[in-house]
C-alpha cells in the first residue's frame, strides 16, 4: 500500500525510469533543467536591479515626482520577477509532483500557480459555476461571481447506520461538501467548516455572507432572502497556517450563526456561502505586496501564518484590503436581506484593483469565493427550529402545495379501446 504524502510527511521525486533506459526522456529532462537554470539566473540578475531601484527609491523619498517614476520601474520589474520565478520551476517534473502530492510550498510563487492552474484546469471551478448556474444562484442572488479562491465547506457525517459504522471502523468525522449537493438539516444545526484556498501571499480582507433566498413570502407570493451567518474583515492569504481554515470563533463573532430550517411544504432550499472581496487600500500591487511584508516582518510579534492573531490595529495596518465596519444584522433585519444593495453599498467586490462602480457592472462580484448545498424539510427541522431559532415566539411556518389540475382526470377509468 502507497504510504501518505503530505506536508507533515513529506517525501522526494524520484525519476520514474533510471538514466539510460530511455534516451528521449533523458534528453527531454536536460532540456527542461537547461532553460530552468537560464530563467533563474535571469532572475537573479532582475533581483539586483530591484536591490538597486529600492536602494534609489529611499534616497528620492522627498522628490515626489522621481518617486513615483522609480516606483512604477519597481512594478514593472517585480512583476517580471515574479513570472520568471514561476516559468523556471513550473515545468520541473519534481515541482509539478510535489503539488499534485500535497507539498505545497506557499511561500513559492509556482507551487501557486501550479495549485490555482489545477483548480481551474482539472474541474474544481468548472462544478462549481456549473451548479451555481444550472441551480440559478446566479442571477436570482446576483447578476454574476466570478471566484479566484477556492472555498472549501466541510459538515459532520449524517447519522445513519452507515455513519456508525464508519465511525465504530475508525472513519472520519467529517466529510467535505461538493457543490449543490443535498445536506439533511442534522448535519447544519452547527456551524459548517470554511477553509479558503487562496493563491496571493499577501493578506487581504473578505466578508463572509451565508443566505438562503428560497424563504416564502406571503405577501408577495414569491420568494425572499434570509441571512443565516455573515462575519466582515476575514483574512485571508496563501501562507496562513492551518492552511485555510478559518476559525470558528472568528465567524461567529459578528452576525451569529443561524442553523438552515427549510419550511415545510416548500421545494429544495439553496444555501450560499459567499467569500466577498473587501476593496483594496489602493490597488493591489507586488510593491504593496512586498512593503507589507517587510513591514510584518519588524514585529516580533506578528506572523504573516496566522494574520487571525494579530492585534487589530495592526491587522487593520498591515492587510492590503479596506477594513470595513458594517454593522451587525439583527434578527429583524435577517429576512429579506438585499445582496445587491449591500455589494453596492459596501463596495465587496474588485474590478480591475478599482472599488464598486454599481452603475456599470451591476453588482457582479468578481473576486472572492462561494459555495452552496441545498436542504429540504424533514422530521429533524422542527427540533433545529426550537433549539436555535424560535425565539421571542416565534413558529415554524409550514405551508401546502396548491392541488395540480389533472387534465386527464375525468378519462381515468374510461375503456380507450372499444
Amino acid at each position: 500500500r502507497r504510504p501518505h504524502i503530505s506536508t507533515d510527511k513529506p517525501k522526494k521525486w524520484n525519476r520514474p525510469i533510471a538514466e539510460g533506459v530511455l534516451p528521449a526522456y533523458d534528453e527531454a529532462l536536460k532540456i527542461i533543467t537547461r532553460d530552468s537554470e537560464d530563467l533563474t539566473k535571469e532572475a537573479k540578475e532582475l533581483g539586483k536591479k530591484i536591490d538597486a531601484l529600492e536602494t534609489e527609491a529611499e534616497e528620492a523619498k522627498d522628490d515626489t515626482e522621481k518617486f513615483h517614476e522609480i516606483l512604477k520601474e519597481l512594478e514593472a520589474l517585480r512583476e517580471r520577477y515574479h513570472i520568471l520565478s514561476v516559468q523556471s520551476q513550473i515545468n520541473m517534473p519534481s515541482v509539478r509532483w510535489t503539488v499534485a502530492n500535497a507539498q505545497l510550498d506557499p511561500w513559492s510563487p509556482a507551487h501557486l500557480h501550479l495549485a490555482e492552474q489545477r483548480w481551474r484546469g482539472e474541474g474544481g471551478l468548472d462544478i462549481l459555476m456549473e451548479r451555481l448556474h444550472q441551480m440559478h444562484v446566479v442571477p436570482d442572488l446576483l447578476p454574476g461571481i466570478h471566484p479566484s479562491l477556492d472555498l472549501h465547506v466541510t459538515v459532520p457525517y449524517p447519522l445513519n447506520k452507515q455513519f456508525k459504522r464508519s465511525m465504530k471502523s475508525g472513519g472520519k468525522s467529517i466529510v467535505g461538501v461538493e457543490p449543490g449537493s443535498f445536506l439533511s438539516p442534522t448535519q447544519t444545526a452547527r456551524a459548517p467548516g470554511l477553509w479558503a484556498h487562496a493563491w496571493h501571499s499577501d493578506v487581504r480582507l473578505y466578508t463572509m455572507v451565508m443566505l438562503d433566498p428560497d424563504v416564502p413570502d406571503q405577501e408577495t407570493r414569491s420568494f425572499t432572502t434570509y441571512v443565516h451567518w455573515m462575519k466582515p474583515n476575514i483574512p485571508v492569504s496563501a501562507v496562513a497556517e492551518p492552511r485555510a481554515f478559518i476559525s470558528p470563533a472568528l465567524l461567529n463573532s459578528h452576525t451569529t450563526y443561524v442553523p438552515p430550517h427549510p419550511q415545510q411544504g416548500t421545494p429544495y432550499h439553496r444555501y450560499t456561502i459567499l467569500l466577498l472581496p473587501q476593496p483594496p487600500k489602493t490597488i493591489y500591487s507586488r510593491n504593496l505586496q512586498i512593503l507589507l511584508k517587510q513591514s510584518t516582518t519588524t514585529h516580533a510579534d506578528l506572523s504573516i501564518s496566522s494574520p487571525t492573531s494579530w492585534p487589530l490595529p495592526l491587522l487593520k495596518k498591515y492587510t492590503t484590503s479596506q477594513w470595513l465596519d458594517i454593522p451587525i444584522v439583527s434578527d429583524s433585519q435577517r429576512r429579506g436581506f438585499n445582496l445587491r444593495k449591500f455589494v453596492r453599498e459596501w463596495g465587496t467586490q474588485v474590478n480591475g484593483g478599482k472599488g464598486l462602480d454599481s452603475e456599470k457592472n451591476h453588482a457582479i462580484v468578481v473576486g472572492g469565493g462561494v459555495h452552496m448545498f441545498r436542504e429540504v424539510w424533514d422530521e429533524t427541522v422542527s427540533g433545529v427550529f426550537k433549539t436555535s431559532v424560535a425565539k421571542g415566539g416565534k413558529i415554524e411556518e409550514k405551508y401546502t402545495l396548491p392541488k395540480k389540475v389533472d387534465r386527464y382526470e375525468g378519462l381515468k377509468g374510461v375503456r380507450k379501446y372499444i
